[in-house]
């Protein structure tokens, strides 16, 4: 599934009205008048889906700033899984450095350390497909 797939699927599901964020740059990649949203199509299965620290800090932030919910949508091959971050006591879950690939698709290949949140799948609204 890709980034547009899956907002369609979310869409059709759930009665959203997401639209894809048109500036590939954006710290979120869809909004609609009640969420601003991130979205994670994973090849692979992770056990615990983990969340970009810095990124979810400036999304939350926008979030308030805008009256609406911060969405984290996970899809990978075991479903789709939709935390609502804005509802989540983040004190209290784990964080953990990776080393990451500086950015997603846009043929760079240098490496950083990156700091996440490791999530539970079960903080999380599960759909299967």
């Amino acid at each position: 599934m890709n980034q547009k797939q899956t907002v369609n699927f979310i869409n059709k599901i759930s009665g959203t009205k997401l639209i894809e964020h048109t500036d590939k740059f954006s710290s979120y990649d869809a909004f609609d008048d009640n969420y601003i949203v991130e979205i994670k199509n994973r090849r692979a299965n992770h056990k615990d889906p983990f969340l970009e620290v810095n990124k979810t800090v400036i999304n939350i932030k926008k979030s308030k700033e805008q009256n609406k919910d911060y969405l984290y949508i996970q899809a990978d091959e075991t479903g789709i899984y939709v935390f609502n971050v804005s509802k989540l006591n983040l004190d209290s879950i784990p964080k953990r450095f990776y080393n990451v690939p500086a950015t997603t698709d846009f043929n760079n290949n240098e490496r950083v350390n990156k700091e996440f949140w490791v999530l539970k799948k079960s903080y999380a609204t599960i759909i299967n497909l």
